[in-house]
């Protein structure tokens, strides 16, 4: 059985590996990007609770299970602040037309 670990104590493969020459150029900029990226690997990570968060949730929306239901989670929220949202406004309109009727018919009556 192949555990997909490389045997490190292959010689063969150690020889070849010494005599491999690169032969095309490297690009622009390749040896500060490569230093760049050594920089972001040892500088402490902000652990700020966006971060935390976010990469909380990268892991854990893997699973398919898990990610199903954050969706759901996020449409039932979403459906109940809506259907909040929606009555407040229907009673803020219901309100406005009331006050407009009753001051069609006397343009005296006092509003609030």
């Amino acid at each position: 059985m192949n555990t997909g670990k490389p045997d490190n104590n292959d010689e063969a493969l150690r020889q070849v590996l010494q005599r491999w020459e690169v032969k095309g150029p490297l690009p622009a900029g390749f040896s500060s990007e490569v230093w760049r990226r050594i920089e972001r690997t040892q500088r402490p990570q902000d652990q700020t609770a966006i971060h935390w968060l976010t990469n909380l949730l990268d892991h854990a929306l893997i699973k398919p299970s898990v990610a199903l239901t954050y969706l759901m989670a996020l449409l039932v929220g979403g459906s109940v602040l809506g259907w909040f949202q929606a009555q407040r406004d229907k009673s803020q309109t219901h309100e406005l037309l009331g006050q407009r009727y009753v001051q069609r018919i006397d343009p005296y009556q006092r509003t609030r």
